[in-house]
Formats: structure tokens, C-alpha cells, sequence
């Protein structure tokens, strides 16, 4: 918080923005008004943060209930519509318009319980860490309502310190369990890249920064493994030939940070390459 003076030399107190949830949007609309409506049940004043959904080329009703959540509540929800990106295109728009002082992404066919981000950002964001991990739990609910009244976001510190030490630790891939200090994403000029797997990619461009990382045992965020609208409808070489090339980029991506002379993350990206392995031998 900060103080200006205006033209009449009154002091004025400007509140900067807490938090900002991005929300990659495609053909979801089984889904998406329950992960908006747990975003409007976070215990964070409309001034306090801001949701941004990027409809990348939903051809369903997607459009139409973003729509709907903007014209109602327009102090929180902010849409953007582009062609077909894919999620790491997603994210890379909702990043750029990102206002909040903490950076977080939400897939939009899973939720948050209730209060959890205000209580993160109370107990465990005071003294501005780099990075937030927490916990989730797996739903197999196929969009419908979970009912889930004993879910609290309470928890502990397990770890605080170097994020070197914890990515190399802890498998910390996923993008949607974290806060980001949006100056350190800025500073490091980090980006989700637009292939699959790019949630270790953007991790592990992170964590080789040395973030002031905090891990915590709150369990909040609601991983929809029942999402039944998501089968594909190209042939299985299709799939295995888009798998694999994006993978060899991905190889060739972790080849350069090792080649960079930095070997701090090496555990981390032996652990990686397993990972883009495994879903090769998956399909």
C-alpha cells in the first residue's frame, strides 16, 4: 500500500492489486462455470484481484458463459478471445495482462475450494516469497458439483528456502499449483512454451533462478481427472507423431540449459526427460 498526494495535497491511499488468476479457456463448457464460481468464493474483495480467461478458440458455449461472468461481476472477470493457441499460448496472454502482485493459473475444468487463496495469501505470501507450492487432490467428478464441506485450506510451511534445492527435491512440474511473485516472472522474462509438457518447462525455467520457494501442506486446488469431453478425435500416430516432436524440441530445450554450464538443476532435468519418456510409452 502507498500513499500519493492529489492536486489539493490530500494524501490518498492506492491499494495494489493482490492477486491475478489466469484462466485458459477451450471447450469447456461442462465445466467452466464451476471453476468460475469457486474464483467469486475466495475471500478476496473485488478490488483485491482480478480473473482473466483466454478463450483460445472455444467452438462450443465456452464464449457465451464468459460472457455471462463478465457482464455480472465486471471488477473481476476480464475476457480475451484469441485464435487457437494452445494452453501455453493461453497462459502467455493472461500473463502479459496480468495486474496482481502474485501470478497464479487455474485450468478451467478444475476448481479451487473455498477461501483458499485469501488464506494463502494471509499466511504464507507476508514476506513476498518467489514462489507458493501447494497441495491438490484428484476429482473424477466429470463436471458435476463435488461435495466437499470439510475442505479447508489450513496447512503449514514444510519447506522455505532456495528453489534450486526444492525443485531438485520435491517433482514441483505443475504450473497450477503455485503462486508466482509476478516481478520475478517479469525480471527473469519467463514464458510458457507453446508445446506439450510446458508445465516442467516453465518450472524449471523458474526454479534455475534461485526463487525464494515455500512449500505448504494446504491441499486447495481440485485436479478433474473425469473430464470426458477432452477424448481426442485424431488417430493414435497422429497423437504419438505430435507427442514426439514436441518432445525432441523439449529435449533440445533442457540440452541447452545443461549446456549453459549450469548444473544446479541437473537432478531436476534427469527427472524431466524420464517424465517426456514416460508419456511417449503412455500412448
Amino acid at each position: 500500500m502507498i500513499r500519493c498526494a492529489n492536486h489539493n495535497n490530500e494524501s490518498i491511499i492506492l491499494q495494489f492489486m493482490k492477486f491475478s488468476v489466469i484462466v485458459p479457456v477451450y471447450n469447456v463448457s461442462g465445466f467452466l462455470s464451476r471453476c468460475l464460481e469457486s474464483l467469486l468464493r475466495q475471500g478476496l474483495m473485488p478490488e483485491e484481484y482480478q480473473v482473466i480467461c483466454v478463450n483460445d478458440g472455444s467452438s462450443d458455449d465456452s464464449a457465451a458463459i464468459l460472457e455471462d461472468y463478465r457482464t455480472k461481476y465486471p471488477g473481476i472477470f476480464k475476457v480475451v478471445t484469441q485464435n487457437n493457441q494452445g494452453l501455453g499460448g493461453a497462459r502467455n496472454t493472461g500473463t502479459a495482462l496480468a495486474q496482481g502482485e502474485y501470478v497464479t493459473y487455474l485450468d478451467s475444468d478444475d476448481y479451487i475450494i473455498d477461501n483458499a487463496y485469501s488464506y494463502l495469501l494471509e499466511h504464507f505470501c507476508q514476506d513476498q516469497p518467489d514462489v507458493l507450492c501447494y497441495g491438490h487432490h484428484r476429482v473424477f467428478t466429470d463436471g458435476k458439483v463435488l461435495a466437499d464441506p470439510d475442505a479447508k485450506p489450513d496447512g503449514e510451511i514444510i519447506y522455505d528456502g532456495d528453489g534450486v534445492e526444492a525443485f531438485n527435491r520435491w517433482p514441483l512440474s505443475f504450473v497450477w499449483s503455485k503462486f508466482y511473485r509476478h516481478a520475478y516472472i517479469k525480471k527473469h522474462h519467463i514464458e510458457s512454451e507453446i508445446v506439450i509438457c510446458q508445465d516442467e518447462l516453465f518450472n524449471f525455467d523458474v526454479f534455475r533462478h534461485h526463487p525464494h520457494t515455500r512449500i505448504v501442506s494446504s491441499s486447495v486446488y481440485r485436479y478433474e481427472n473425469g473430464n470426458s469431453s477432452s477424448i481426442q478425435t485424431i488417430s493414435k500416430k497422429e497423437i504419438v507423431l505430435v507427442q514426439l516432436n514436441d518432445i525432441i524440441y523439449n529435449i533440445g530445450l533442457m540440452r541447452k540449459y545443461i549446456e549453459s554450464g549450469n548444473m544446479d538443476l541437473l537432478p531436476a532435468a534427469c527427472r524431466t526427460i524420464d517424465n517426456f519418456i514416460f508419456i511417449i510409452i503412455s500412448f
